[in-house]
């Protein structure tokens, strides 16, 4: 039955048969038309709800909060970490050494500006992640999207 399915799915993309393909282009106007429908009316279900705003607010509250841990990726010597808040809302890559980390109140040196590199790009640039080189973690490649496609 699987093998089945996995063939249909082969056979409907070697076609083109895909009607929903011409979404793959997250810059095209007509697809991004239809995601700003799309949204429109999930917003409006969403809105219509008695307890929509109260638990639109607190789950703002807890992603914009600056007492949320950074979740650690440990590399070498340093401690790295993605972060995204109101000042930065792409996002910056930064890491710390574990004695600075280990203090309560870090101080981060950051390595990768994603809001100012894609203000400077005119790209909207999206995070992916970063793989380092081991055993030094000198060198490391670093992940990014265009849009947030998976080009």
């Amino acid at each position: 039955m699987v093998l089945l399915f996995h063939f249909s799915l082969l056979n409907l993309m070697a076609q083109n048969n895909d009607p929903y393909l011409w979404l793959e282009n997250v810059d095209d106007p007509k697809a991004l038309e239809w995601v700003v429908g799309m949204n429109a009316q999930s917003t409006a279900a969403f809105e219509s709800k008695p307890y929509y705003k109260e638990n639109y607010d607190k789950i703002l509250s807890v992603l914009n909060s600056t007492e949320r841990i950074a979740a650690p990726g440990i590399y070498g010597d340093f401690i790295y970490n993605f972060w995204q808040d109101k000042t930065n809302p792409r996002g910056i890559w930064r890491r710390t050494s574990f004695d600075n980390y280990l203090s309560g109140n870090p101080t981060w040196e950051i390595l990768l500006d994603i809001d100012k590199m894609s203000a400077e790009d005119n790209i909207k640039w999206v995070f992916k992640g970063a793989e380092g080189l081991y055993p030094d973690y000198q060198r490391f490649l670093v992940n990014l999207s265009k849009g947030g496609g998976d080009a």
